[in-house]
C-alpha cells in the first residue's frame, strides 16, 4: 500500500520504504522467535536454575535465617496543647510546624532517650543486644580471628554499654505519617514481647522526658522571676527613698505653686518694664526743658512745649527751671523703684530657677520609680503565673496507641521465594544465552557441518549412554537396537556406500582436539564391521595417549610399534577380541618419536601387509590440531573420518584441522557429527530427526 502523505512520483520510493520496514518488522518477530526458541530449548535449566534457588532460599528462611518481630507505638503531637496557666514566654510547648516534628523524632531516636530505655529494661543483659554475651559462631569473626592469633580486646563496662546503645539504636526507627501530627516507634527485635515492651517503653520515656523537661524550665523560671522581683523590689525601695529625701532636701513646691511664682516674676517684670518706661519719658521732658530754657523764648519751641503740654501759657524760664528740678527728682525716685523692682525680679528667677531643676530630678525620679513599678508588678505576676503552674505540667503529645506483641517481618518466606523465583530466571536466562552465544561458533546439524566443509557427512552419532568405557562393547553387544547403534550402522552404511571400491580398507578416525568421540566411535565402527562377518583390524595409533587399553584391557605383548619394525609378525602383534570379532592391535608404549614412525618406509610396508591380511583397517589417531601424526597417517589410508562434537568443537577448529589435512586430497574425507546430546537437540529448529531417533530408542527399549 502507498502512503498517501509520499508524492505521487515517487512511488518506487514508497514501495522500497514499505518493504524496508516489512523487513524490519518481520527482523524483529524473527528475533523474538529466536529468543523464545533458545529459552524454549533450555527450558529444563531455566527450571532447574528456578528450582534450585527457590529451594535455597526456603531452605534458607526456615532454616538459617533468624526471625525478627516488629512492634509499632502511635503517638500524637497536640497540636492545641496549652499550659493551664499562660505563661508562654516562660516555658513554651512543642511546635506543630514539619521541622518541628521532625526535631522530636529525632529526639525519640537519640541516643540520650536509647539510653535510657537500655537502663530501663537492662539491655545491657540482654544477649541480642549485647554481643559479649553470645557465644561465637564457627566462622564468626571472633573464632577466626582466635584462629589467625589475633585477640579481641577485652571491653569494659562502659564500651559494652555503649555498644549496646549502638545496637539498640539500629532496632528503633521512628516516622511520623504525611500531613498529620501522628508519628510512630518501631522496634524490630528477634522475641515479639521484647519489641512490644521496648516500644511502648520509649514512648513513655519520651513522654516523661517531655513533662520532666517543663518541670525543670518552670523551675528555672521560678528562680529566675524570684531573683529579678528581688532586686526590683530593692531598687524601688532605693528610688521611692531618694524622692523622700529630695522633697524633705530642697523644700519642693508643687506644680501650682511654681505656676503662681513663675507669674509673679512675670508681674514684677512687667512692673520694672513701665517704670523703666516712665523714667525714660521723664529723662526726654527734662531734655527738653533744657533746650528750651537755653534758646530762650522761641515761638515754636514754646508751641511745641504747649503742645505736649510741658509748659502753660503763663509759665516763665524760672518756672520751667523749677518744672525740669522737678522732672529730676522723679527721675530719681522712679530710677529707685527700678532698682527695687530689678533686685526683686532677680532673686524670683533664682528662685524659679532653683526650683526648676529641683523639679525636674523630681520627675526624674517619679518616673523612673514608676518604671520600676511597672516591671516589679510584671514579674510578680509571672512569679505567682510559674508558681502556681507547678504540679499542672503535661507532655506535649500522648499515646495513641499502644504495641502490640511483635509481627514477624524476617525471614518472609513467600517474598524471598519470589524473589528468588526471579533471580533463578534471571540466572538460568543468563546462562542460556550465554551458552547460546558459546555455541554460536559450535556446530549443532549436519547442515551446519556440511556447509562448513563441503564435505560429506557419513553419519550423526549420539552420546553413548554409558558411564565408563569398559561398558561400550557390554553396550553395543546387548542393545543392538538402541538409537547409538542404529547411528553406527548408519555410519557404517554410509562409509560403504560413499567409497564402495575394494581399495577402501584403511580408514582412520581423527578430530581436531582430544575428547570428540573418535576412539569410541573407532571401537564402536569395528565392531559393526565385524558383524558382517568382515576381518576387521583396529589399530591404535595414538602411542602417547593409548586410550583403547581402557576399552579392551591391557595385554603384556608386543604391539603395535614391534608389528612396524617388522621384529614381530601383524597377526601375532595383535589379538582377537572374542565377543565382538575385532583383531585389536594395541600401542606397547613408544618412546620415540611418533612422527617418525609413521613417515618410516617399514610403516607403509606395515599398511600393505595389513591390506592383505585384513578387510577393513581401522587407525584411531591423535587429534590434528595436536600433533602431525593424523597427516602422515592419512596419506596412506582411504578413508579419513574427521569426527565433529556436536555443541563443542568450533567452527575455526573444524576449518584449521580441514586446511592441515588438505595435502591428503577432500575426496578422502568424510564428517561425522558426534556426541549428539538427544534431549538437547530435539530442542533446536533442525533437530526433527534426533527426535524421531530418541523416540525410536526409546520404544525399543520399552
Amino acid at each position: 500500500m502507498i502512503d498517501p502523505r509520499l508524492p505521487a512520483k515517487s512511488s518506487d520510493t514508497q514501495r522500497i520504504a514499505v518493504d524496508g520496514l516489512r523487513q524490519n518488522g518481520a527482523s524483529d518477530t524473527a528475533n523474538i522467535r529466536q529468543m523464545i526458541d533458545v529459552l524454549w530449548r533450555g527450558r529444563w535449566l531455566l527450571l532447574a536454575t528456578m528450582a534450585a534457588c527457590m529451594t535455597v532460599a526456603i531452605l534458607y528462611s526456615a532454616l538459617v535465617a533468624e526471625r525478627t518481630y516488629t512492634a509499632r507505638t502511635q503517638l500524637v503531637l497536640e497540636a492545641d496543647n496549652q499550659p493551664l496557666v499562660d505563661i508562654q514566654s516562660v516555658v513554651s510547648g512543642a511546635s506543630t510546624e514539619q521541622a518541628a516534628i521532625n526535631t522530636e523524632l529525632e529526639i525519640i531516636k537519640s541516643r540520650g532517650m536509647i539510653e535510657q530505655l537500655v537502663d530501663a529494661m537492662n539491655l545491657v543483659e540482654d544477649s541480642e543486644f549485647n554481643s559479649t554475651l553470645v557465644t561465637p559462631r564457627l566462622l564468626s569473626k571472633a573464632t577466626i580471628k582466635d584462629l589467625l592469633g589475633v585477640g579481641q580486646e577485652e571491653m569494659d563496662a562502659e564500651a559494652i554499654r555503649n555498644q549496646t546503645v549502638s545496637d539498640v539504636i539500629l532496632a528503633v526507627s521512628v516516622a511520623a505519617q504525611r500531613n498529620t501530627y501522628v508519628f510512630s516507634i518501631t522496634v524490630t527485635t528477634k522475641d515479639p514481647e521484647k519489641s512490644q515492651e521496648m516500644a511502648n517503653r520509649l514512648a513513655q520515656i519520651y513522654l516523661d522526658d517531655q513533662v520532666s523537661n517543663k518541670f525543670d524550665a518552670t523551675d528555672y523560671a521560678i528562680d529566675y522571676l524570684s531573683d529579678r522581683v528581688s532586686e526590683l523590689e530593692t531598687e524601688l525601695r532605693n528610688k521611692q527613698n531618694r524622692i523622700g529625701d529630695l522633697r524633705f532636701e530642697t523644700d519642693l513646691i508643687n506644680q501650682d505653686v511654681f505656676e503662681a511664682l513663675n507669674a509673679r516674676a512675670k508681674g514684677i517684670r512687667e512692673r520694672l518694664q513701665d517704670a523703666e518706661k516712665k523714667q525714660l519719658e521723664f529723662q526726654q521732658k527734662i531734655v527738653t526743658l533744657s533746650e528750651a530754657i537755653q534758646s530762650g523764648d522761641q515761638p515754636e519751641l514754646r508751641q511745641q512745649l504747649l503742645n505736649s503740654r510741658m509748659l502753660t501759657p503763663n509759665m516763665t524760664v524760672d518756672d520751667m527751671r523749677d518744672a525740669a528740678r522737678n522732672l529730676r527728682e522723679q527721675v530719681t525716685q522712679q530710677q529707685s523703684l527700678i532698682n527695687t523692682f530689678r533686685q526683686s525680679y532677680d532673686e524670683t528667677q533664682t528662685e524659679l530657677n532653683t526650683q526648676r531643676k529641683d523639679l525636674q530630678a523630681l520627675d526624674e525620679l517619679e518616673r523612673d520609680a514608676a518604671l520600676t513599678q511597672v516591671l516589679y508588678e510584671t514579674f510578680l505576676g509571672r512569679l505567682k503565673e510559674a508558681s502556681a503552674q507547678i504540679g499542672m505540667q503535661k507532655a506535649d503529645g500522648r499515646i495513641l496507641s499502644l504495641a502490640t506483641p511483635g509481627k514477624q517481618v524476617s525471614p518472609r518466606i513467600t517474598m524471598n521465594t519470589a524473589l528468588a523465583i526471579i533471580l533463578g530466571a534471571m540466572l538460568g536466562t543468563a546462562v542460556i544465552l550465554m551458552r547460546e552465544m558459546r555455541a554460536e561458533n559450535s556446530i549443532r546439524s549436519v547442515d551446519e557441518l556440511q556447509l562448513l566443509t563441503n564435505a560429506p557427512v557419513l553419519g550423526e552419532v549420539p552420546v553413548m549412554p554409558i558411564r565408563t568405557r569398559p561398558e561400550l562393547l557390554h553396550y553395543l553387544l546387548n542393545k543392538p537396537t538402541s538409537a547409538a547403534a542404529e547411528a553406527i550402522r548408519n555410519l557404517r552404511t554410509s562409509v560403504m556406500m560413499t567409497f564402495p571400491t575394494q581399495d577402501s580398507q584403511v580408514i582412520i578416525s581423527t578430530s581436531s582436539l582430544p575428547g570428540e568421540g573418535k576412539t569410541t566411535q573407532s571401537v564402536a565402527l569395528a565392531t559393526h564391521f565385524a558383524a558382517l562377518g568382515r576381518s576387521v583390524l583396529l589399530v591404535e595409533g595414538d602411542v602417547r595417549r593409548r586410550n583403547l587399553d581402557a576399552y579392551f584391557g591391557g595385554r603384556e605383548r608386543a604391539g603395535l610399534h614391534a608389528a612396524i619394525s617388522g621384529s614381530r609378525h601383524i597377526q601375532d602383534a595383535a589379538f582377537l577380541h572374542e565377543e565382538t570379532g575385532i583383531n585389536v592391535l594395541l600401542s606397547e608404549g613408544y618412546s620415540g618419536s611418533a612422527a617418525d614412525l609413521y613417515s618410516s618406509r617399514s610403516f607403509v610396508e606395515f599398511i600393505s601387509e595389513a591390506r592383505r591380511l585384513y578387510d577393513i583397517i581401522i587407525i584411531d589417531t591423535p587429534p590434528i590440531l595436536l600433533v602431525p601424526d593424523a597427516r602422515l597417517i592419512g596419506a596412506l589410508c582411504d578413508i579419513v573420518l574427521f569426527t565433529v562434537c556436536w555443541d563443542r568443537t568450533t567452527r575455526s577448529q573444524v576449518s584449521a584441522a580441514l586446511r592441515q589435512m588438505e595435502i591428503i586430497g577432500e575426496n578422502k574425507i568424510g564428517m561425522v557429527l558426534a556426541q549428539i546430546n538427544m534431549r538437547r537437540a530435539r530442542g533446536y529448529g533442525d533437530g526433527y530427526s534426533y527426535s524421531y531417533a530418541y523416540t525410536y530408542d526409546e520404544t525399543a527399549n520399552s
